[in-house]
């Protein structure tokens, strides 16, 4: 069966409806991000500049590694520093806040 412009989808067999999408959407693998990054990597991962990286490192504030003059960094490490900061919500602080005041009331006043 010859598939053209006027050809119904419904009249398409499975595999021919595969090829067609195939074609007109090839397959893309995700670029697969390496345990170890370079300081290109670690700028694209953190949304950092190289100058900004940099920066960090001569005031060790981000992990690396040094070798043989190269910087490295590991992937989970460094994403795991990027969230370490985490800012707590405004519920979770006065919930945090009234413990505290609950705290004292308790212990009397002094």
């Amino acid at each position: 069966m010859e598939i053209a412009n006027l050809t119904p989808i419904a009249a398409l067999t499975v595999g021919q409806f595969k090829e067609l999408l195939s074609v007109s959407f090839p397959h893309t693998e995700e670029p697969k991000v390496s345990e170890i990054l370079n300081k290109k990597e670690c700028s694209d991962l953190t949304g950092y500049s190289t100058n900004t990286i940099n920066k960090m490192i001569c005031e060790r504030q981000i992990p690396h590694y040094k070798s043989r003059g190269r910087v490295l960094f590991r992937c989970n490490e460094i994403n795991e520093w990027m969230l370490s900061n985490r800012v707590e919500t405004t519920d979770e602080y006065l919930g945090k806040k009234d413990g505290e005041f609950v705290q004292k009331r308790r212990g009397g006043r002094k």
